[in-house]
């Protein structure tokens, strides 16, 4: 076949360091515009970029050849130089991410879910979100992963891969 057509789409999650809310409402839109044109300088589509104080969405439609570490890797070094000089104390995103196929068929609700980041973390943190999933029985927490399929989901493996933040730490 002398064409390739590829319709792969993912859904990108990471977060700031120790889950530290730094990214300003005065700045936070420049910045996903900012992510986009990184993600386009990787010949990808950006589809929907948002977040919340302590993390970052990104929809993404990829090439071929994308090498998906290598995409992000250049995403958060890109955005942590753009960063500094507008953040008043050291930034530094956390190591690792959370990255999830996409069907077509649920790309309108995962930009929906996006865009309403904001309305979302005002009333529950995703750390919290992910731990009140998991109180209950495996059967309850298999529905909550059914209704919730990107959400807990995403959250779930960033959460793992973060490790505890300092607060939550427990002496010993």
């Amino acid at each position: 076949m002398p064409n390739t057509f590829l319709q792969i789409n993912l859904h990108i999650v990471f977060a700031v360091k120790y889950r530290d809310a730094v990214i300003a409402d005065e700045w936070c839109n420049e910045l996903f515009a900012y992510i986009g044109g990184v993600i386009r300088n990787n010949n990808c589509h950006p589809i929907k970029i948002g977040g919340w104080r302590d993390h970052v969405h990104i929809l993404v439609r990829t090439n071929s050849s994308i090498n998906i570490a290598g995409l992000v890797k250049d995403i958060k070094l890109s955005t942590n130089k753009w960063i500094q000089p507008r953040q008043k104390c050291r930034f530094a995103w956390q190591d690792g991410y959370g990255c999830f196929s996409v069907s077509a068929s649920h790309l309108n609700a995962l930009k929906d879910y996006i865009s309403n980041q904001a309305a979302h973390h005002s009333r529950i943190g995703m750390t919290d979100e992910f731990k009140g999933s998991l109180s209950g029985t495996a059967s309850n927490l298999t529905s909550v992963i059914c209704r919730k399929r990107y959400e807990v989901n995403r959250i779930a493996i960033e959460y793992v891969s973060r490790g505890p933040h300092p607060t939550e730490r427990t002496a010993t």
